[in-house]
């Protein structure tokens, strides 16, 4: 994603916003502004302390799963999630554009439910009404984790993959080698600088054997293709 004088006016525009989003939702709540020309320390502003993120952290695994969408992408509204220390939260995650259309940000709001979630349960047990109370209005969990480094990111996202294929990488051959990397291009990891020498040492395999293996699976499946018909590396 390129730079430019229009990118960066519209970020410290951003970036004021921030804080005072933050100030007037409450203390429950964090905001994050995520620089999408940088997803390896795309965090360049944050108020509040819901998700213990700092200054300078990557890009989370829905994020990358948002990116994939390209151009098309939709903000995601109002989906359940869970910080490593157990607190549940409501997200949002909101697509910020240039003149042209293109992402170039994400305001990210996380909402502390922990408070709620106690009193909530204080008056079922005060005043029981027969009435399950639940989160039907929330959307099903986005299942988003909160790194603080780039390496978290790769290491939660190939680990989750290769759970799924529930095959040890020491007996895979080519076919399961090529799914695990469909799965990972769909997980958006490949956004990633240099994320394709993580992958090929953890599936013992050459960064051009990745390489070949991301071309294949992006030119079987001709919807992940670029719009102008290239395929895309990383």
């Amino acid at each position: 994603m390129k730079s430019s004088t229009e990118i960066d006016i519209r970020l410290d525009t951003l970036k004021q916003l921030v804080t005072e989003l933050a100030k007037a939702i409450g203390p429950a709540c964090e905001v994050i502004l995520h620089d999408l020309r940088t997803l390896d320390s795309s965090c360049i502003a944050i108020s509040g302390n819901v998700t213990g993120r700092r200054v300078g952290a990557p890009i989370t695994d829905l994020g990358l799963r948002v990116l994939r969408g390209g151009d098309s992408a939709s903000h995601v509204i109002n989906y359940s999630s869970t910080t490593a220390d157990g607190k549940h939260l409501r997200s949002s995650t909101l697509i910020m554009r240039d003149s042209k259309g293109k992402p170039i940000a994400f305001v990210c709001i996380n909402f502390d439910l922990s408070t709620l979630t106690v009193l909530r349960e204080f008056i079922d047990l005060s005043f029981p009404t027969g009435l399950a109370v639940g989160d039907e209005a929330m959307q099903d969990d986005a299942k988003e984790s909160f790194p603080g480094d780039v390496g978290e990111v790769l290491r939660a996202t190939v680990s989750s993959v290769l759970k799924k294929l529930d095959k040890p990488v020491s007996i895979m051959n080519k076919q399961d080698k090529l799914k695990a990397v469909e799965l990972l291009d769909e997980a958006g990891i490949f956004a990633i600088k240099k994320a394709h020498f993580y992958v090929a040492s953890v599936l013992n395999a050459s960064r051009y054997t990745i390489y070949n293996y991301l071309n294949e699976v992006r030119q079987r499946n001709s919807s992940t293709m670029t719009t102008d018909g290239k395929i895309q590396h990383w």
